[in-house]
């Protein structure tokens, strides 16, 4: 029993453990995004809406993850990092949702061959943001007043 248990406790400490390092990461660029995409982007906004100043929209990034936080300086950098390799100079959140998952644990049986029997069952939270890359729009692509 005492087995059984340690089993159980270290397959869950080790999916707990391996969770928050790894967030899944989804981009859908618009279909201007490789003539808009910026290689020289050194810093990056967050914003919690639309920005006022003209911008163009690069595409939609989703972030699911138990941890997808954005009060959480670790998950902001992550985000920042996220943007300016697609080259966008800031971002803003669409939509957060969260959705239920369940992942069954298992612990190997005896014998020659890889079976395992159900141990359990983790009822995790994941959560899901949707977030929007942009641009501000240059007005170095404006006409000068003295081109006449």
């Amino acid at each position: 029993m005492k087995v059984h248990f340690l089993s159980r406790f270290t397959t869950a400490v080790i999916i707990f453990a391996l969770i928050p390092a790894c967030y899944s990461v989804e981009f859908y660029p618009t279909p201007e995004y490789p003539a808009l995409r910026r290689l020289d982007v050194d810093e990056v906004e967050i914003r919690t809406g639309a920005p006022r100043k003209s911008y163009e929209r690069l595409g939609y990034l989703v972030v699911k993850d138990a941890a997808a936080d954005l009060q959480n300086r670790n998950f902001r950098r992550f985000l920042k990092n996220q943007a300016r390799e697609r080259g966008a100079e800031g971002l803003w959140l669409v939509r957060r949702s969260r959705y239920n998952n369940a992942v069954i644990t298992g612990s190997p049986t005896d014998g020659r061959y890889s079976q395992s029997i159900e141990t359990g069952q983790l009822d995790l939270e994941t959560g899901v943001l949707t977030l929007m890359l942009f641009n501000y729009v240059s007005n170095t692509d404006a006409p000068d007043a003295d081109d006449g």
